[in-house]
Formats: C-alpha cells, structure tokens, sequence
C-alpha cells in the first residue's frame, strides 16, 4: 500500500489557535477526517484575512479548493486545542498551494500534516482567473 509522505516546507510563520468541540467528534470519540477539512478551512480563513484577503475576495476573485492532501499522526480527543500553522508555497499564476501542520497547543506533538491546492475563480465570469505578482508576494 503507497502511503502519503507530505514534505512541509519551512519556516511557517502564519498560526493560529482552535478549541475542539464536541461535535467535532465521531463515534470512535476523536475528531472525525472530515472534520481535519474543517479545521483547515477555518484556519485558511484565518491565513487569508492576515494577509489582507478573504476566500471570495483575493483582489477580487474567489478561490476554488482543487484538492486536499491529508496525512494523519496523532487522534485529537476532547478537550483540546490545536495550533495550526499555515504557509502559501509553489505560487505561480495558475494557482497555489497552502501547507498546514496541525499541534496539540499545549505540547506541540504532531497531530497532521495537509496540503490543499487553490485555483482563482470569477464567480460572476464562471472562469479562472491568473494569479498577479502582487498576490503572490502578499501571500509569501
């Protein structure tokens, strides 16, 4: 069976700190893998707005989530939070891809590694739209 080995790339600068909540759990009382998703989204949202953007306004235009790679190393129970470091790599003008490390806060012990892949979007045009120079810097 091939496993996924995602290679983070380093430093990251961007983190950001979420509570657990119950109804991230699934029957097997640990966060659910759908609910890892989430919790990238919320911290993507977090990344975007430190960087003077949102998820439907990058100097104009939304973004489109391609794809999503997630490497898991450790279940996360209730109660606890987690830090999430996020970083923007290979920016080109068709697109980007965010790198996502995901700690328990208190003691920095790995719990997943992520990478999801974005592409600009006019939602009006219903086309992609090329990632411009300046975009590129401010998310480096």
């Amino acid at each position: 069976m091939h496993r996924l080995k995602l290679i983070l790339p380093e430093p990251f600068e961007f983190n950001c700190t979420i509570p657990i909540r119950i109804t991230d759990l699934n029957y097997g009382a640990h966060v659910g893998n759908h609910n890892f998703l989430a919790l990238l989204h919320e911290a993507r949202v977090l990344f975007f707005k430190s960087k003077g953007f949102s998820e439907n306004n990058i100097d104009g235009a939304g973004i489109i989530l391609v794809d999503a790679e997630i490497e898991f190393k450790n279940e996360i129970l209730y109660p606890n939070s987690v830090k999430i470091w996020v970083k923007a790599a290979n920016l080109n003008a068709l697109g980007f891809d965010l790198f996502y490390k995901i700690e328990f806060e208190d003691c920095n012990t790995l719990c997943c590694k992520a990478k999801t892949s974005i592409i600009l979007f006019d939602y009006k045009e219903r086309k992609k739209v090329r990632l411009l120079e300046g975009i590129i810097q401010k998310l480096r």
